[in-house]
């Protein structure tokens, strides 16, 4: 069984389609906060249907948590920036500079973006039609360009403005993006003269990256040290579908751990939390999301050494939702509570059920996110990928000759 290799540009694609399809199910979530939040929390006063109550408590029901797919793009970052530095010899300045301005520059447009949107067309009485706790907790700001201006530019990477008060309340997860990248330039670079060839065999760096995952197991920032350990590691060994097929059902199933008050129709799996993980940088502070790390460790693994699961993740349409992926996750708030909420209230006031008020704003919020992800692809992603390269493309020296 072949595991798909790098293309020449050093991007792999399975991982592209990844990305993308962790990128949707986080669209699918926050429209699923947003329009019937019972389905994640299984609280009766935020239902609809009723139904809710119980599906809330269900498992492998993945698409409706929001943990997982961030948890992979952690995961799936420290690899792929792991990869690139294997290969290179480039000053930390400079690397500093590229990261900046790959995240930084789609950051500040669709913060800016985000802050016309809440000018103009926020919908402040949503919350009252689809009964959204999460709704009341987030864009509690009064509009001021100054503020936006400030997160756009630095205040999202360095983790400087509240959730409640952001003008992309996504933009929570840039901080410890931006902070996980540092930590790999940082070892990668003092640890720049190690010899042996990572792709035959582990070297320093390989256990440096596992004991640092170990000690940050209960921080976001374990899962970029994850991801830069397997990319350390000897090449990839394939595995057989059967063991694939059980550890995605392990993945799948841990992914699913719920917010519900009845979390797997009353099987509780709550374990104690240590006091250790509160005093760590970007700590994980819900058991919930210590599962999502797990499943989505399990998950990408799974993915590394599984041919055919690199197959299907190589097809053009989620390679090309890998593409989008990042936009798509800058844009897709923003436009939940401005298009997407006026389409819904509009409907709600011509007398459709709020079944068909659900599924059209869940059809409206995809469309009109994919739409302007492709957009934000050519405008501002293609060339802030472009300009972070200029930064450092006469420092590479290839490693791999």
């Amino acid at each position: 069984m072949a595991i798909l290799q790098r293309n020449e540009d050093f991007r792999y694609r399975h991982l592209d389609g990844l990305r993308g399809v962790a990128s949707v199910i986080v669209v699918i979530f926050h429209t699923i906060l947003c329009f019937d939040r019972a389905i994640v929390s299984g609280a009766p006063i935020e239902a609809h249907f009723g139904w809710e109550i119980n599906f809330a408590g269900a498992p492998f029901v993945f698409f409706t948590r929001g943990g997982l797919p961030v948890m992979i793009f952690f995961v799936l970052s420290g690899y792929v920036i792991s990869k690139f530095l294997i290969r290179v010899d480039v000053n930390l300045l400079f690397l500093v500079l590229r990261r900046y301005i790959r995240l930084g520059l789609p950051i500040l447009v669709t913060t800016i973006f985000s802050y016309i949107l809440f000018l103009i067309a926020f919908e402040p009485n949503l919350a009252q039609l689809t009964k959204s706790t999460w709704l009341t907790t987030i864009y509690q700001q009064e509009a001021s360009l100054p503020a936006a201006l400030a997160e756009g530019t630095y205040g999202a990477l360095l983790g400087l403005v509240p959730q409640p008060l952001s003008y992309n309340p996504s933009l929570w997860t840039m901080a410890i993006e931006f902070a996980g990248s540092l930590l790999l330039f940082a070892i990668f670079r003092a640890t720049r003269f190690v010899g042996g060839d990572p792709y035959t065999r582990p070297n320093l760096r390989t256990y440096i990256f596992l004991l640092l995952a170990i000690a940050l197991s209960f921080s976001y920032l374990g899962l970029f040290a994850c991801g830069a350990f397997l990319a350390c590691n000897p090449r990839a060994k394939p595995i057989g579908s059967l063991t694939a097929s059980a550890l995605l059902a392990l993945g799948f199933l841990f992914g699913s751990v719920p917010w519900s008050a009845y979390p797997w129709w009353g099987i509780d799996f709550a374990i104690p939390m240590f006091a250790l993980p509160y005093v760590l940088p970007f700590p994980i502070k819900n058991i919930v999301d210590i599962y999502s790390a797990i499943a989505a460790i399990i998950i990408f693994v799974t993915v590394l050494n599984y041919g055919p699961a690199q197959r299907l993740l190589s097809a053009r349409p989620f390679t090309f939702l890998g593409e989008l992926s990042f936009p798509l996750y800058l844009i897709h708030v923003p436009l939940l509570i401005s298009s997407t909420a006026k389409c819904a209230l509009a409907l709600h006031a011509w007398g459709m059920p709020y079944s068909v008020v659900m599924a059209a704003a869940m059809v409206v919020q995809i469309g009109t996110s994919l739409t302007a992800a492709w957009i934000l692809l050519l405008i501002c992603e293609g060339p802030a990928i472009s300009l972070s390269r200029v930064f450092t493309k006469s420092e590479i020296t290839s490693t791999s000759s």
